[in-house]
Formats: C-alpha cells, structure tokens, sequence
C-alpha cells in the first residue's frame, strides 16, 4: 500500500465541522404546527410499498 505523502492537505475546517454543515441550515418548524395528520395520512401507503417491495424480494429469493 502507498503511504500518504506529506503533501496531501487536510482542510482543517472541514475536518472539524459536523454533519450538519453539508446539509445546510435545518428550517424552523413553525410554533403550532402539528404534522400528526401528515404523518398519520402518509404512514400507511409507504407501510404498503415497503411490504410489497419486501414481498417481492422474498418471493424472488424462494423462487431462486
């Protein structure tokens, strides 16, 4: 294996800095917001897909 040279730069600030700085700044959620109906009227389709998809892929691996 190849060493690293001394050459290589290693920016210290990016080095440093946490996750959140790649995503960019988090927007506030607004006092009073409630995301229950969102949550409550989104859970059960992507429950379905992930259960089909998973279905799938086990009816795949049986028949292999």
């Amino acid at each position: 294996m190849a060493a690293l040279s001394s050459e290589t730069l290693i920016d210290e600030a990016l080095a440093s800095a946490g996750p959140e700085s790649l995503l960019g700044p988090v927007p506030p959620v607004r006092p009073g917001s409630d995301l229950g109906p969102a949550r409550a009227s989104v859970q059960p389709v992507v429950s379905r897909y992930l259960f089909t998809t998973l279905a799938l892929i086990g009816a795949g691996g049986a028949i292999i």
